[in-house]
């Protein structure tokens, strides 16, 4: 199967619902082998999800000939940014990435790592001075402080910058030798609400697509040494997830997990379920109307 008709069916589908999308970029993994007929290093697919209804929108594939900044910068050419909240780690943004998401109406949210260390000393020495000033939340296990920028930015700031954030997380202090994760963000929103649902958003939707993509349909465990055949490989898993998503809403399953022990104990009744609602349907539209009120592991809230 042409890979190249594979995307240009999904890009149809998604076209009309683009405007309305929120972003989340990740780095997907190095596909083992696709070394091994070049000098170069292992080929890597990048993916944009949709914090909306949590699928991919879109995989493309990186190798050393395009590093992952300016790949990143040219799929967001091709969405209309306008209401749209873009979450990334900041290491995989430059300014330029920043100017452009402003100048088409966009708003981000980074995490700021230890690996841009200067950037995160400065956002802490930030937050310390203007202690007073930072507002406190808790929200969905996490405890945010956040400070709504009121200097004059400097070189040392984001481009467009707003806020600065202080997130601890609690959702694995129930683990064995868990303590709760402190980390830090730079977002151009000021509106605390929507920047703590995109930092939570970012962390369960990636997570979710990750246990499938890699636990249940084995991506990692995969070796190709064909750049066409990793494109297919890549749409087909993301059509599974999006179909997975739509069968854990249809059948108000609890996470994702009991969807795919649905599947394997009896994998004709979900498909009878299913397949008719994909008759004639927009897959993207389905996942939008089914999804509405959903806890991002699967049923509805």
């Amino acid at each position: 199967m042409n890979s190249d008709l594979l995307h240009k069916i999904t890009a149809r589908v998604l076209k009309q619902d683009q405007d309305k999308t929120s972003l989340i970029s990740k780095e997907g993994p190095a596909i083992n082998g696709s070394e091994q007929k070049t000098d170069l290093r292992n080929i890597n697919v990048f993916n944009l999800l949709d914090s909306f209804t949590s699928v991919c929108q879109t995989s493309g594939l990186l190798d050393d000939k395009e590093p992952e900044i300016p790949a990143f910068e040219r799929i967001l050419q091709s969405y209309n940014l306008s209401n749209t909240m873009v979450s990334a780690d900041a290491l995989h943004c430059q300014i330029k990435t920043l100017e452009s998401i402003h100048q088409r109406k966009g708003m981000y949210t980074l995490t700021v790592n230890e690996n841009q260390l200067p950037k995160q000393e400065h956002i802490k020495e930030v937050m310390r001075l203007n202690e007073k000033k930072c507002q406190s939340f808790n929200f969905n296990q996490g405890h945010y402080e956040i400070f709504l920028i009121d200097h004059k930015l400097t070189v040392d700031d984001f481009p467009h910058a707003k806020a600065y954030v202080r997130m601890l997380s609690y959702k694995r202090t129930g683990k064995p030798d868990c303590s709760p994760v402190e980390q830090y963000f730079v977002s151009s929103a000021i509106n605390p609400e929507l920047i703590m649902a995109a930092i939570d958003s970012r962390e369960e939707i990636v997570g979710g697509f990750d246990c499938l993509t890699d636990d249940f349909l084995k991506e990692e465990s995969c070796t190709f040494m064909d750049k066409h055949a990793i494109k297919v490989m890549a749409v087909f898993n993301n059509i599974a997830y999006g179909l997975y998503r739509l069968a854990s809403a249809i059948f108000n399953d609890g996470s994702m997990a009991e969807t795919r022990i649905r599947w394997q104990n009896c994998p004709e009744k979900m498909l009878s379920k299913l397949a008719p609602k994909l008759e004639k349907q927009n897959l993207t539209i389905l996942l939008k109307q089914n999804m509405r009120g959903m806890h991002r592991g699967g049923g509805k809230a």
